[in-house]
């Protein structure tokens, strides 16, 4: 493997240059970002967790589809995953037992939700060996708390 040398005057330019070899995207004070995919097939949600997570900090993807965020967490390999119970092609449940099967993702932490119940949640959660679970609707502080236990 090559080495990578790149010289700038500029902070700014520095930090393009630094995100863009990292593909990673950093915070004004230079620190890199941890990046979380949430999964959600309501848009209204997923836009307000967007706002919410980018807002404290983290750099967000999202998706709508279980299958397209198993291909996702694969090529992206985001530092946590936040996925809903209930998705379209394959559920969040399935997602986080793929992923913990898997070598090269277990290491993910993965938070389920759900607006079906406690209950079923909890039971699902366990059986996929997800990190935690909500149950919505659950305020937003809530889950940047459960974030910051599993990443920080």
């Amino acid at each position: 493997m090559g080495s990578f040398a790149y010289t700038c005057r500029s902070p700014v330019n520095t930090h393009r240059a630094l995100e863009s070899v990292a593909g990673r995207k950093l915070s004004q004070k230079g620190i890199m970002k941890k990046r979380v995919l949430v999964v959600d097939d309501e848009p209204h949600l997923l836009e307000a967790l967007r706002f919410k997570l980018e807002g404290a900090g983290y750099e967000v993807l999202a998706e709508a589809d279980g299958k397209d965020a198993l291909d996702l967490v694969k090529a992206e390999r985001p530092d946590l995953v936040v996925i809903d119970l209930h998705l379209p092609t394959m559920n969040g449940d399935e997602v986080c037992r793929e992923m913990k099967s898997d070598d090269a993702l277990k290491s993910i932490p993965v938070i389920l939700f759900t607006a079906t119940g406690a209950a079923e949640i909890e039971e699902k959660a366990a059986k996929a060996g997800s990190d935690a679970y909500l149950v919505k609707p659950f305020e937003h502080e809530v889950l940047l708390t459960k974030m910051r236990e599993l990443i920080g």
